[in-house]
């Protein structure tokens, strides 16, 4: 096979598997068939994927995102008892396959959006661990240990696998001329307001294709690096939803008289369900927070406290989470 062709095949090949993702993602989350086509679709071909065709590595890393979150969902299951008491059954097997997902990001060879990947799945993690530290009548530690163990599992095992990439590339690494990265490059190119424009047009600073891109790359940013275009349609559905979904919480807190008590039993008689979109939006929030990079607290807070977060550069990357 012509190397160009291979090239192209495996080009197409990361969308599919990026939208057959998403779709399934999408289905686990109890979607109906079209909307999680619509958000298989939405996701293959959002301006993260179409934007960097010229990284291969880094889009076949994204492509496993959702297969990731996927693996994740089906290894933590909560169920309540007809008297309502929370049962969570933490499935190891699932988790196995989380460690697979996570060696095939680490030999695709792009770290930074494996790390990235990593990061956006130990969120869903968090927000798991939150819910049975509220919902846990007894207290119990052991579904919580259970899940950390499930995690550190997928860790191990994906190293594992694929140490027979990662140990030469970690003695390539000495070679590197970046090796040490300042604070400044760290939080260089990072995401500025003005491109939250992008969500609704690509082009609306100019194409950079036909050069009319109006935008200096040097101060601000390369045009693949800075465009964040998911489609008018996809965000007109989000909102639907995501309306539908608050819209009675928000009636009954205008009737409620102490607000914030009712915040608070709200948190912790939430199903599991609107729980579980509400971290995602969350997330969504927090990690476009932190493409602003040294413009954002949260990221100035991270790089500080998460490990990790000094050895990249290109804030900007953390809006695949959208």
């Amino acid at each position: 096979i012509e190397p160009f062709l291979a090239l192209n095949i495996s080009i197409v090949f990361a969308f599919i598997v990026a939208g057959c993702g998403a779709y399934t993602y999408a289905r686990s989350l109890k979607m109906g068939r079209v909307i999680s086509l619509w958000v298989g679709i939405a996701f293959m071909f959002s301006s993260f994927f179409v934007a960097r065709q010229k990284h291969l590595n880094m889009i076949v890393v994204a492509g496993y995102l959702p297969w990731s979150l996927w693996a994740l969902k089906k290894g933590i299951v909560h169920t309540f008892s007809s008297d309502g008491l929370l049962k969570s059954h933490i499935r190891f097997n699932w988790f196995i396959l989380l460690g697979i997902f996570w060696s095939l990001q680490l030999f695709a060879g792009h770290p930074h959006m494996t790390y990235l990947c990593i990061l956006m799945v130990l969120w869903q993690v968090f927000c798991e661990i939150i819910y049975l530290l509220i919902h846990l009548k007894k207290k119990s530690l052991r579904p919580i240990t259970f899940v950390c163990l499930g995690i550190m599992l997928a860790a191990i095992l994906s190293f594992c696998i694929a140490s027979v990439q990662l140990l030469p590339t970690a003695e390539l690494t000495l070679l590197s001329g970046r090796t040490r990265l300042t604070f400044e490059r760290v939080v260089g190119n990072p995401m500025r307001g003005k491109f939250l424009l992008t969500l609704f047009y690509p082009y609306i600073f100019g194409n950079p294709a036909d050069g009319t891109y109006r935008v200096d790359i040097l101060t601000q940013g390369v045009w693949w690096e800075n465009v964040l275009y998911i489609g008018v349609i996809p965000i007109i559905l989000c909102i639907l939803f995501l309306s539908s979904k608050i819209k009675p919480y928000l009636f009954q807190m205008r009737k409620s008289s102490d607000r914030l008590a009712y915040l608070f039993e709200l948190v912790n008689k939430l199903p599991y369900s609107t729980y579980y979109f509400a971290s995602l939006f969350v997330g969504a929030l927090l990690f476009l927070s932190l493409s602003f990079g040294g413009y954002s607290f949260t990221y100035l807070l991270a790089f500080y406290l998460v490990p990790g977060m000094r050895l990249f550069r290109f804030p900007t990357r953390f809006n695949l989470y959208l």
